[in-house]
C-alpha cells in the first residue's frame, strides 16, 4: 500500500518545559478531512542500559518512582544531553551513577518511543564486565539502591510487576535475548 506523506499546513507551540515540549500539528493526510489537528509531544532523547557484572549478574537500580506511586526496578539511563553521543552518555552514567564501569559495550537498537507522536528515541545498550571504578559522583533527588540481580530473578521480574516501566521492560527483554537467556 502506497500512501502520500503528511502534508503539513500548520505547526503551533503550545507548551515549553525543559523535559516536554508539545506543539499542535494540522495537516493533510490523503482520503481523509481536509485539516487534521493533533498534539505531537516531544521528550528529550535517552538511553537505558543492561549491564552484567563479571559474575554475569544484571545491575538493577531500585528506588521510589514518584509517577508510579511505589518502589521498582528500573535498569541504568537517563535522559541525553543535547549533542551527546548515546554511547558516550550511557558509560557516563553509568560511572555517575553507580561507579561502574563496563570493559564493553554494544548498541541493542534504538527505538522511536511512540509512534504515533514520536515523543523521545530510546537508545538500548548492553554493557558488560562491569567493574568498580570509583564512588557515585551524583546527589541523587530520590534514593535509590544498586544491586546486582541473577539473570532468573530479573526475567521474573518482568512477569511480576517490579519492573513497571515500559522502556525498561524493553531494555531487560533486549538484555536477556542479546546474552541468549530465553
Amino acid at each position: 500500500m502506497t500512501q502520500k506523506a503528511l502534508e503539513l499546513l500548520d505547526r503551533q507551540q503550545v507548551l515549553s518545559h525543559p523535559d516536554l515540549r508539545v506543539d499542535i500539528t494540522a495537516g493533510s493526510l490523503p482520503a481523509a478531512q481536509p485539516k487534521t489537528e493533533w498534539p505531537l509531544p516531544r521528550t528529550q532523547d535517552y538511553v537505558l542500559a543492561f549491564v552484567l557484572n563479571e559474575d554475569g549478574q544484571a545491575l538493577i537500580v531500585e528506588g521510589y518512582r514518584p509517577n508510579l506511586g511505589r518502589i521498582s526496578w528500573q535498569v541504568l539511563g537517563g535522559p541525553l544531553p543535547s549533542g551527546e553521543e548515546p554511547i558516550e552518555g550511557v558509560a557516563r552514567m553509568l560511572v555517575q551513577i553507580t561507579g561502574y564501569q563496563a570493559n564493553s559495550w554494544r548498541h541493542l537498537t534504538s527505538l522511536v518511543t511512540d509512534g504515533d507522536h514520536r515523543a523521545g528515541v530510546g537508545h538500548f545498550f548492553l554493557g558488560r564486565n562491569a567493574i568498580r571504578v570509583a564512588q557515585p559522583s551524583i546527589i541523587p533527588t530520590l534514593p535509590y539502591e544498586v544491586k546486582w540481580i541473577r539473570l532468573g530473578e530479573l526475567k521474573r521480574a518482568l512477569w511480576d510487576g517490579r519492573i513497571s516501566g515500559t522502556s525498561y521492560a524493553t531494555a531487560v527483554a533486549l538484555g536477556l535475548l542479546a546474552v541468549g537467556y530465553y
